[in-house]
């Protein structure tokens, strides 16, 4: 994808041993409810910069308006320098980003930001976050982050986990 904005109507799959590419600069405005879905076929490779990330958001700026991307590709797939904001609302992610069965990803130099759940989420049955490093994860209405114990060492102390708090006003950082 290279142009400037895309408006998304539906929910994408990528699938068939597609890689889904997206440029620096590119923003992508999801409608209600609708999601970005990397199956254990499909790759995504969101690579921004730090002066052209790339944005994924909602139509409108509430937590949780969009559900979020899923990525259950057995190839990593990669997000660097990118936005990922106002998701979170799909229960089977239970997150703004997350993986389900054997997803593998890699998230770097991100911010994640106003989602209705937590900030990413790994499955504890056989998801992989691979690396986890220069990210900032703030003002989810859960934890930042659920991973499973055995991957805690992927999340870098150059990470920032601030601002995340719970419906009654508590620290969930």
């Amino acid at each position: 994808l290279s142009q400037p904005c895309y408006n998304v109507n539906d929910t994408v799959t990528v699938s068939n041993t597609a890689t889904l590419t997206i440029n620096p600069g590119v923003k992508l405005v999801f409608a209600q409810g609708e999601s970005l879905d990397i199956d254990p076929d499909g790759v995504l490779q969101a690579i921004g910069t730090e002066q052209n990330p790339i944005i994924f958001t909602g139509a409108l700026p509430a937590p949780g308006y969009w559900d979020g991307i899923r990525i259950d590709s057995v190839v990593t797939s990669e997000l660097d320098h990118t936005v990922i904001e106002y998701a979170g609302d799909d229960g089977f992610i239970d997150g703004s980003i997350g993986n389900a069965f054997d997803g593998r990803f890699k998230i770097e130099h991100s911010l994640i930001r106003h989602s209705s759940s937590y900030g990413v989420a790994v499955n504890k049955n056989g998801g992989q976050l691979v690396s986890f490093e220069h990210n900032t994860v703030t003002l989810n209405e859960r934890p930042p982050i659920l991973v499973p114990a055995n991957q805690a060492g992927v999340l870098k102390a150059n990470n920032s986990f601030v601002g995340n708090l719970t419906d009654v006003g508590g620290n969930r950082d």
